[in-house]
């Protein structure tokens, strides 16, 4: 009984703070998925199509599922969650930051091909920057492959990090 009283006490008296945390969550998700609105509104204004449209509703879903992946870190730890909560959040979170290089280098050649004497505007053209997503996405799935295959995440015990409770926590391999 003292493992299964430790944890029903480190539940209850984290069950706030965890309610606190899976709203956040939610209304931060919530608030990005309602700048998708304006961006629809607006998306022939030239402002919107320098943007890069597709680049900013790329980064604002996968800014949305990346507030809406620490969902899965709620509740108690199992093996499956502990393998997803690492490998979804890394994977969302490269796509996201692949997207805002994506973005920043489209800004760079844009800048570069109205230099004149430059021939970098088929760089422009053809979409270049627009491969950054999938092959950054593609090296982080190999990675995260890897990392499994090496050391996967599992369900672990901490009985020292609080002094009289026992934690269930997920051991990152």
């Amino acid at each position: 009984c003292p493992l299964l009283c430790a944890v029903l006490i480190v539940t209850l008296d984290s069950e706030n703070s965890i309610k606190r945390e899976s709203q956040l969550a939610v209304l931060i998700a919530s608030l990005a998925q309602k700048m998708r609105f304006p961006m629809r509104q607006h998306q022939d204004t030239p402002i919107v199509k320098a943007n890069n449209l597709t680049l900013s509703y790329i980064l604002l879903i996968s800014l949305i599922f990346c507030f809406l992946c620490s969902l899965l870190f709620i509740g108690h730890p199992n093996s499956a969650t502990c393998i997803l909560q690492q490998i979804t959040y890394g994977i969302l979170f490269t796509v996201a930051v692949s997207t805002v290089l994506a973005k920043t280098i489209t800004v760079v050649l844009a800048f570069k091909v109205t230099a004149p004497g430059r021939r970098m505007r088929w760089f422009l053209v053809s979409g270049a920057p627009n491969y950054i997503i999938p092959i950054c996405t593609i090296i982080q799935i190999i990675l995260c492959a890897i990392w499994l295959g090496a050391s996967p995440p599992s369900v672990d015990i901490d009985a020292h990090s609080e002094h009289g409770h026992i934690t269930i926590v997920c051991n990152k391999g």
